[in-house]
């Protein structure tokens, strides 16, 4: 008699399927948590994030500080942790910062704007470096 190719329930691989539905939904939720907030600042508050944390150039050589950088280090780091260290959450953040800027620059304001805003470098006005040029305020991943 041939055996069955189909896991019965309950087994490891039922339960692996479980955790990525599961790791999935909290993605999504986080996801749309933090694309909301992001969204109340930019609308709700008038806020820009390359305008209003112009300040920040000097210290970050002039590179913006994207949330989903953040959240790609995050979930990077991931295989760094010793053993033993509960990453799922870390994972969970991580990518949802990740998409949430994805769909904020690239869904978000490319609909609302017409332009994705994703700059890399902050502009270069009002800070001095050394390789200014004359009228190139905003360089821009279009570059």
């Amino acid at each position: 008699m041939a055996q069955s190719r189909i896991p019965a329930a309950g087994t490891a691989l039922n339960r692996e399927a479980r955790i990525d539905t599961t790791m999935l939904a909290w993605v999504l939720g986080l996801t749309a948590v933090f694309e909301a907030v992001t969204c109340l600042f930019r609308w709700g508050l008038g806020l820009q994030s390359t305008r209003d944390t112009a300040f920040l150039a000097p210290f970050t050589l002039r590179l913006r500080i994207h949330h989903g950088y953040i959240g790609a280090v995050a979930a990077a780091a991931i295989p760094l942790l010793p053993p033993g260290v509960e990453t799922a959450w870390l994972l969970r953040i991580g990518l949802s910062l990740l998409v949430s800027d994805l769909i904020h620059h690239f869904i978000v304001l490319k609909a609302t704007t017409g332009d994705p805003q994703f700059h890399l470098t902050y502009p270069r006005t009002g800070w001095v470096f050394a390789d200014d040029v004359p009228g190139d305020n905003f360089p821009s991943w279009r570059r």
